[in-house]
């Protein structure tokens, strides 16, 4: 992942590549033989003993959920 932090003014401009996982999953379910729906959730967080991108976070990890729903249609 890459990591980039810009100050309005330049100051400490900070960009570093951490290594992360990503776990997830989804499924796809039709309401007719041509339209249906997509859902997937992901979750991405830093690999452990990666150090921080210097002083940004408090913590020195990066992690977050992600959830996506879509519209499927076949044609």
């Amino acid at each position: 992942m890459r990591v980039s932090v810009d100050h309005p003014f330049g100051v400490l401009p900070i960009r570093d590549t951490v290594g992360i996982y990503n776990l997830g999953g989804g499924v796809i379910g039709f309401l007719t033989t041509r339209v249906g729906v997509a859902w997937e959730v992901r979750r991405f967080s830093t690999l452990k003993g990666v150090p921080p991108p210097t002083a940004v976070t408090t913590s020195g990890r990066l992690a977050f959920w992600r959830a996506s729903m879509a519209l499927v249609i076949r044609y």
